[in-house]
C-alpha cells in the first residue's frame, strides 16, 4: 500500500484499483514484555469499519499470532477457508526472538536505500539470523535477494553503489534504468 501514500486516493478508489473488497490495517508497537499489535479490518464498499482487535504477545509467539490473526480476519470477512489453508494455519511454530530481530533489522536497513553500506549491513543481519536459526528460510531468501541486488548494481555501475547522489525530481538516474533492465521484477522482491 506504500504506492498509495500521499496520493489522496480514497479507500474505495484504492480497492477498485486493487480489485479487493476490504483492507487489513495494522500497527506494531513495542511493549514491556514483547509487542502490541493492533489490527483493523476495513470494508471498501462502502468504506466502513468491520472489525478491530489488539493483541499483546511476546516475540516468540509472533508466528502463532500471525496465524491466529489470519484465521480471525478470514472469519470476520466471511471468507471460506479451504482445508489445505486451514491445515497450514493450524501448524504452530516458535520463533527465536534474536534471529527474528536480526531479520527485521536487516529488512529495515535495506529498505533505506540501495547504497552498498546499507546492503552490507543488511547482509550482516541476515547472516546473524541464519547463524542463530539455520533453517530460517525468510532470512536466507532476503540474503540471496540482497546479494543478487548488490551484484547487479555493482555490475551496472561499480562506483555508484557507494555514493548517494542527488538528482532532479522526476529524472531517473542511469543506474536505476540499468537496474530495471537487468532485473525487471526488482520491485517484486520479498
Amino acid at each position: 500500500m506504500k504506492q498509495f501514500r500521499g496520493t489522496g486516493k480514497t479507500i474505495p478508489e484504492i480497492a477498485k484499483l486493487l480489485r479487493v473488497e476490504a483492507f487489513v490495517e495494522g500497527a506494531l508497537l513495542p511493549a514491556l514484555d514483547g509487542v502490541c499489535l493492533s489490527v483493523n479490518l476495513v470494508g471498501a464498499y462502502p468504506e466502513r469499519h468491520i472489525w478491530a482487535q489488539t493483541y499483546d504477545c511476546g516475540e516468540p509467539e509472533l508466528a502463532g499470532l500471525q496465524r491466529r490473526i489470519a484465521r480471525t480476519v478470514a472469519e470476520q470477512a466471511r471468507v471460506v477457508v479451504t482445508p489445505q489453508v486451514e491445515a497450514r494455519l493450524s501448524i504452530s511454530h516458535t520463533v527465536n526472538p534474536d534471529a527474528y530481530a536480526a531479520y527485521l533489522r536487516g529488512r529495515a536497513s535495506v529498505r533505506k536505500s540501495f547504497l552498498k553500506a546499507d546492503i552490507d549491513r543488511a547482509l550482516g543481519y541476515f547472516e546473524k539470523a541464519v547463524a542463530l536459526v539455520p533453517d530460517f528460510a525468510p532470512a536466507y531468501a532476503e540474503k540471496a535477494w540482497r546479494t543478487a541486488s548488490s551484484a547487479c548494481i555493482a555490475t551496472c555501475h561499480p562506483g555508484r553503489l557507494s555514493r548517494n547522489r542527488r538528482r532532479r525530481p522526476g529524472k531517473r538516474s542511469s543506474s536505476t534504468l540499468c537496474w530495471r533492465k537487468a532485473m525487471p521484477n526488482w520491485g517484486m522482491g520479498p
